[in-house]
């Protein structure tokens, strides 16, 4: 499977994204395998050992969890690449780092990037979407799919769109008892997204068609 490179700075981050992703992909204790730095460092000793583990054989996928390895050493990051070729399709990579440019660039040419940094709610940075959530409750068909708000967003993008739109509807929960229900499958989608590689364009999409659904049935 493709490793994952996890951009965080909190460890809670970490924690938040590995509980939710170990459940979803139903992996057991035995088959997890968790990696520190010593004395501030991935060292090389600790890659060969990963790849001794890779040489037994097992019918099920085994998860290897890599803390901070942007603190690996040039050589342990040589010994991880060589570990990919011989282990990767059957067992999936997890590398933390708060900085992935300390990652050689094939390292993170071969892997997907997630960025589990919450995003700082700034209402100057997000009138465009208050505007198109306001254009939203107006809607009376599905003519706002083509918004060019919504054109090719990102992984990164459609989370901070999920987040203005949770600010905005928990505004106006007490209007409206359905506004409950938008949030609860916000919250859901949301969390589904940080967690699985789901495609954060049809995420959007999903939860805006729910949105639109929801308020034009009949009371």
């Amino acid at each position: 499977m493709i490793p994952l490179i996890l951009i965080a700075k909190k460890d809670e981050e970490i924690k938040s994204f590995l509980k939710n992703y170990i459940v979803n992909n139903n992996f057991t204790r035995d088959r997890i395998f968790e990696i520190y730095p010593l004395k501030n460092e991935i060292l090389i000793s600790q890659i060969r050992e990963i790849r001794k583990e890779l040489m037994i054989s097992s019918s099920l996928q085994r998860l290897f969890i890599i803390y901070n390895f942007d603190k690996a050493t040039m050589e342990a990051q040589n010994a991880f690449l060589k570990s990919l070729e011989e282990g990767a399709s059957k067992n999936q990579f997890l590398l933390t780092v708060e900085n992935q440019h300390l990652l050689q660039q094939t390292i993170r040419s071969r892997s997907n990037l997630l960025n589990l940094r919450k995003p700082e709610y700034n209402p100057k940075n997000n009138d465009k979407d208050i505007l198109f959530l306001k254009k939203l409750a107006g809607s009376t068909n599905f003519s706002f799919l083509s918004d060019p708000t919504l054109e090719r967003v990102s992984r990164e993008e459609a989370i901070n769109f999920i987040n203005t739109l949770i600010l905005y509807y928990r505004s106006k929960l007490i209007q409206n008892p359905k506004y409950a229900a938008v949030l609860k499958r916000a919250l859901s989608l949301k969390s589904l997204l940080e967690s699985n590689n789901l495609n954060p364009q049809l995420c959007v999409d999903n939860l805006l068609i729910f949105i639109f659904k929801t308020f034009r049935m009949k009371e």
